[in-house]
């Protein structure tokens, strides 16, 4: 029997015979790997396209939840400045029942007060 080239380097080698069937199965491992990129193609983008789609959801939510948060602080804020104005007309009211005489009395006080302690 005579060698080849092939057999002589690596005698390992299959035998020429061999080559076509070799040929055909790097032909189908090309076409599993185009496959499998496109398969990897297709669920990437798939999956960032879900990933927008909930990004798309929680960025509503967020929102809802600080429209939820704007509208409370306006009525908290609201109330306080009608608490506040409550107070204030209550105290005025409460003034203007204060008779007159009253407070004719208590301002000669104040000034005996302060009179008095100048002169002392």
């Amino acid at each position: 029997m005579k060698t080849t080239p092939i057999m002589k380097t690596n005698p390992s080698a299959p035998p020429a015979a061999d080559l076509p069937r070799l040929v055909e199965a790097e032909r189908r491992l090309d076409e599993r790997l185009a496959a499998a990129r496109a398969e990897a193609t297709r669920i990437v983008a798939a999956a960032r396209e879900a990933a927008r789609g909930r990004e798309a959801g929680l960025q509503a939510e967020l929102d809802e939840i600080e429209r939820g948060l704007r509208e409370a602080a306006d009525a908290e804020g609201a109330s306080r400045a009608r608490a506040i104005e409550d107070a204030a007309q209550r105290e005025v009211a409460a003034y203007d029942r204060v008779d007159a005489s009253r407070i004719t009395q208590l301002a000669r006080h104040v000034v005996a007060q302060v009179v008095g302690e100048r002169g002392a």
